[in-house]
């Protein structure tokens, strides 16, 4: 579809912003916690991706001293951040560093904001991670 074509069928009195999440990187095919580390796309990812947007607030949930772990040993390892990783509380900071499910709301709801600010009018399609669409 043309860009024109794009835009025409937007109201020009608000922003729609569409979300989804980024490519696969080479630790989701390995199944390792991310978090914040800035894992390179893999050959798949590359061809899921189309760069649109980048914004810092966007990144992952940081999920402290877990990232770059697989998922069996960071249960063993840091058992603490791993049950605090998979609580329900939106309150409880990931020990080592990580932060909150509250803190990536706010982070990313501000991040939001201000691009729907900035763009009045434009579709704009956010390329983001899991926890930032989910929250």
């Amino acid at each position: 579809m043309a860009e024109s074509s794009l835009n025409s069928s937007v109201d020009q009195t608000y922003t729609e912003i569409v979300v989804v999440r980024h490519g696969e990187t080479y630790w989701n095919a390995e199944r390792k916690i991310q978090g914040h580390i800035d894992v390179e796309l893999n050959d798949a990812g590359r061809q899921q991706a189309v760069r649109v947007i980048t914004d810092p607030d966007l990144r992952e949930r940081h999920l402290g001293d877990m990232q770059g772990l697989v998922y069996q040993e960071a249960s063993k390892i840091r058992p603490i951040a791993y049950k605090a990783f998979l609580s329900n509380r939106t309150d409880v900071d990931i020990p080592g560093g990580g932060e909150s499910l509250d803190k990536l709301y706010d982070r990313c709801t501000s991040a939001l904001q201000r691009i729907g600010d900035k763009m009045i009018g434009e579709r704009v399609v956010v390329v983001t991670h899991g926890g930032a669409v989910r929250s």
